[in-house]
């Protein structure tokens, strides 16, 4: 059974790929997660998660952090 940091951890890498697959598809990192929602099927659960995406280069790694909201 996953642990409620197990699946912190499993969203926030969940997130990383899906910014990872979309520079290698489209050879710039997306601007915000919005984009990851409707172009990559990326769901994350904002009730239970708050995410810290910070991207200011299309070609830098964005900062992605993703916390828990019931701590």
């Amino acid at each position: 059974m996953i642990n409620d940091e197990q699946s912190r951890i499993l969203t926030e890498q969940s997130l990383k790929k899906a910014v990872i697959q979309c520079y290698a598809n489209e050879g710039r990192y997306p601007a915000d997660i919005t984009y990851l929602e409707e172009n990559y099927y990326l769901v994350i659960d904002t009730d239970k998660y708050f995410v810290y995406y910070d991207c200011w280069a299309d070609n830098v790694m964005p900062d992605i952090a993703v916390y828990s909201r019931n701590q």
